[in-house]
């Protein structure tokens, strides 16, 4: 029995996404002629049936120019990015307007990342790295030649500056490495409507906000809510209410494999 393997092979043509995706659109449409040829050869369906499967497939080929990239997310863009060589990256990622590329950097993963880093000029650097979130800067930089990192972090705002060194103060491999310092916290006692208010005037990015900390008055932890579950309390009522998660807790010399079980187990 023949093995049969969906792979696309890696991309020498001219470097834009437009190109990127009809190239792999047309090398799905061979594979598929080659399926259809082993139905026929076998019996399994008619030549007549065989043509006008290939017509129909081809006929979505013609009519890519119509439609290409419309409809691609960041994450194919990204997987199509990671089709061509390293030293080719860089120019396809190039052609990418500066709001695209943003996204699609961060569907890369870190070491992916670094790669382009390292062959881009250090002005789109710095605001690729600036549109990740700190935890994920730091995974980057990890991945860096440490001349490289400490050049990057140097042209980084006092406060990203200092939100990098707390992380990087912790030994890779723990919880304090991959945490994210940027978070809101608030005390059981403050009511919907005050934290509904706090949450519209934060900076912070949606992922930040997903997840709200209830600390007490010492500042210590004493659990979370999920920021969604506001919508559907009273706006007078104290947000101790929507408390959980109080023995859900990792400390920041924990293995960093401790806090992702953890996460993964309360779907968090």
């Amino acid at each position: 029995m023949n093995e049969r393997t969906n792979r696309i092979s890696r991309y020498y043509g001219e470097l834009n996404p437009k190109h990127l995706l009809f190239n792999a659109n047309l090398q799905e449409f061979v594979q598929r002629v080659e399926l259809i040829s082993s139905l026929q050869t076998g019996g399994k369906i008619s030549p007549q049936e065989a043509i006008d499967r290939i017509d129909l497939m081809w006929q979505g080929v013609k009519s890519y120019e119509e439609e290409s990239g419309i409809n691609l997310s960041p994450s194919e863009i990204a997987e199509l990015l990671m089709d061509i060589s390293p030293e080719q990256r860089p120019l396809a990622f190039g052609s990418l307007q500066t709001e695209k590329a943003m996204e699609v950097f961060s569907y890369l993963r870190s070491e992916d990342q670094a790669g382009l880093i390292s062959a881009l000029d250090p002005e789109m650097a710095i605001n690729l790295i600036h549109n990740l979130e700190i935890d994920d800067r730091v995974h980057l930089l990890d991945e860096l030649p440490e001349k490289q990192a400490i050049e990057i972090i140097s042209r980084l705002s006092p406060q990203d500056r200092q939100s990098i060194d707390v992380l990087l103060s912790h030994p890779e491999g723990t919880v304090g490495r991959i945490m994210n310092p940027n978070y809101l916290a608030v005390q059981g006692s403050t009511t919907v409507q005050q934290v509904l208010e706090a949450v519209r005037r934060s900076l912070l990015s949606a992922n930040e906000l997903a997840i709200i900390f209830i600390v007490d008055e010492q500042g210590f932890y004493r659990g979370f809510f999920r920021t969604v579950r506001l919508l559907r309390c009273d706006t007078h009522e104290p947000v101790n209410i929507l408390l959980e998660g109080a023995n859900i807790a990792v400390a920041t010399i924990d293995r960093d494999e401790r806090a992702v079980r953890l996460l993964k187990d309360n779907d968090l």
